[in-house]
């Protein structure tokens, strides 16, 4: 059986030999941020994925080694920064809309989990309305975290979804690899639980943003929740 996980092996070592290859420490140590913009991926509809770097979290010194770029996805001419909480505010928005069911968004998650290309084609959708981008803000702010809403102005294809779910975790492998550490696993349990909430009234998708945000220790899991996807990348060996 195929490691489907050694796909991200392979992009993340091959990313990081490309830092070296480009100074990236020397940028780090200059705190010269997002220095270098590098268009890495292009996508079927047009749009484009580009990593910058180096972020304001990376680490380079003789007794830690943190990377940080930024994933931006170049869409309608403009480029927009997207992160974790964008893609659940769009996880949650497709299965308010009844966009997707949740059985497909599952599947849309485990394809990004393990870099498959997505079998479903998109499906005809909106953005984000105001007042859920409202809603994550609100919740952002009652956390003293500040929202970048612009990716959520958009409905994602699923191949933007995932492409850019890709690139994301692979800045996880590279930091934190699994199935050592968490890596990836981590964030698909929120991505699962942003799903879960769709039908649920005992969690909210406050929730799981204040879980996404959460800066020390890992959050418990819940027990109603079915995190299959994340455990098979955690147990992949």
């Amino acid at each position: 059986m195929t490691n489907k996980s050694s796909d991200f092996q392979y992009l993340a070592e091959h990313l990081e030999s490309h830092f070296k290859s480009v100074g990236y420490d020397n940028h780090v140590q200059k705190k010269e941020l997002y220095a270098r913009r590098e268009r890495i991926y292009s996508c079927s509809c047009g749009s484009n994925i580009w990593i910058l770097y180096p972020g304001y979290k990376a680490i380079q010194n003789p007794t830690s080694h943190k990377y940080d770029f930024r994933v931006d996805l170049e869409i309608e001419n403009k480029h927009v920064t997207c992160s974790h909480l964008n893609l659940i505010v769009d996880l949650f928005n497709k299965g308010s809309q009844r966009q997707y069911s949740q059985d497909q968004l599952l599947e849309l998650v485990h394809s990004a989990a393990f870099s498959r290309p997505t079998i479903f084609r998109s499906q005809s959708g909106t953005a984000p309305s105001p007042n859920i981008r409202n809603q994550v803000a609100l919740a952002c702010r009652n956390l003293s975290r500040v929202y970048s809403e612009e990716a959520n102005k958009y409905d994602l294809s699923p191949e933007q979804f995932c492409e850019v779910a890709v690139w994301i975790f692979v800045q996880e492998e590279m930091n934190y690899p699994s199935p050592k550490f968490r890596g990836r696993s981590l964030a698909l349990e929120r991505y699962i639980e942003a799903i879960h909430v769709l039908d649920c009234k005992v969690h909210s998708l406050e929730e799981v943003i204040e879980r996404a945000l959460m800066e020390r220790g890992v959050p418990p899991r819940w027990n109603d929740v079915d995190y299959t996807i994340a455990d098979e990348v955690r147990n992949v060996s």
